[in-house]
């Protein structure tokens, strides 16, 4: 043991010591810093902690012998299992994930930690086992202590860590020198294997994918937003069967992908509304009367007050995404009498103009007599 506090300190001329390497992570980590504050300030001097902590680590880590802290890899790998099960049991839930230990004066994520004690764990476990890398024994005994470091962060539930650490674990074993013909085996099975259940799962009607639980009930028990599952949509994917059901199990929300912008609306030309003897209408300011065309954003309008009418405890409410947008909107509407090749009106007269556009928008979809009145709520 004394020989080994011995060997503690790394044996390199300052010289040597990675300079720029800290520069760039400091860089990093200031730009960090920025946009934190940039999105909430409250937490930003909480995240210049978390930046000051993390370089003196990486500075004291960066000084001690990666040999001798391999010394202790079955003790990481402990207290990896460890923490993980204690995120199970003594974990802070957020946004319907439990993947947090709270420290107190700081919230830890034990899945990260994880990730690098997985390096340094195969590294010593399979550099003893050198010679041994391509037998079953070995093989079997490195996927069985891996397995569990991947069950409880999938349980957490974290998909993305998760497979990030099982790809980590399949290049650690690649470059531990696992034979091109294992490796080859393995690929001939899984990629075919693959490729069917996914050509099973996505066809119509699976009865073992029903009895899976919707996004928006998902929500609903798990998430401080109270269930709101939003997706947003194009008048053309209802035609679709698949589509449509999928919108209706899994979300309560729907916004028009570009339906109710104002160039699905006002169309490429301008159409003018005319009286009974065929002239063209004016308006207060002179201008001609607009026609609106509401018809694709109807569609989607129409499908919805379909499925509330039929299921009035698992209604669907829409978002009307944007009434403006001003790089969504045909040039023609900026210009006088509507003319493309007009001059551009007042600030005065454009106000009156989006004025006026937009009373229309909203007694369309939420006036007295609209049929989609209380489908849009805030409107």
């Amino acid at each position: 043991m004394k020989l080994q506090f011995l060997n503690l300190k790394q044996r390199y001329n300052l010289k040597d010591y990675k300079f720029t390497l800290i520069l760039l992570v400091l860089a990093v980590s200031v730009i960090g810093v920025f946009m934190v504050g940039s999105a909430n300030a409250e937490y930003q001097p909480r995240q210049i902690m978390g930046v000051g902590l993390g370089l003196l680590a990486m500075v004291v880590i960066s000084l001690i012998d990666y040999k001798w802290i391999l010394n202790f890899y079955w003790l990481m790998y402990v207290v990896n299992i460890a923490l993980l099960l204690a995120v199970i049991f003594l974990g802070t839930e957020a946004n319907g994930a439990t993947r947090w230990l709270d420290l107190g004066f700081v919230q830890f994520q034990p899945s990260d930690l994880t990730k690098l004690i997985t390096i340094l764990f195969f590294a010593r476990f399979l550099a003893d086992r050198e010679e041994q890398i391509n037998k079953k024994k070995t093989i079997l005994e490195a996927i069985g202590l891996i397995i569990p470091s991947l069950l409880l962060v999938y349980k957490q539930p974290s998909l993305s860590a998760t497979i990030c650490i099982a790809a980590l674990f399949c290049v650690i074993m690649f470059m531990a020198g696992l034979s091109y013909k294992f490796i080859g085996t393995v690929l001939a099975i899984t990629i075919p294997t693959i490729a069917l259940v996914i050509g099973i799962v996505v066809q119509p009607n699976q009865p073992f994918l029903k009895d899976i639980m919707s996004i928006k009930k998902r929500l609903e028990q798990k998430s401080a937003i109270n269930g709101k599952a939003g997706v947003a949509i194009m008048s053309d994917m209802l035609n679709d069967e698949k589509i449509r059901n999928l919108v209706i199990k899994h979300y309560n929300s729907i916004t028009c992908e570009n339906e109710m912008k104002p160039e699905i609306i006002l169309g490429d030309v301008p159409v003018f509304s005319v009286d009974t003897e065929g002239s063209i209408c004016l308006d207060e300011n002179g201008d001609p009367v607009l026609t609106l065309d509401f018809s694709k954003a109807d569609k989607i309008m129409d499908f919805i007050k379909k499925h509330n009418e039929k299921n009035p405890d698992d209604t669907i409410r829409v978002r009307g995404h944007v009434l403006v947008w001003h790089s969504q909107t045909p040039d023609w509407f900026f210009r006088e009498k509507y003319d493309s090749q007009g001059a551009y009106v007042g600030k005065e007269k454009m106000l009156k103009r989006l004025e006026n556009y937009i009373q229309k928008v909203i007694e369309h979809y939420d006036g007295v007599n609209s049929p989609y009145r209380g489908i849009m709520p805030g409107m």
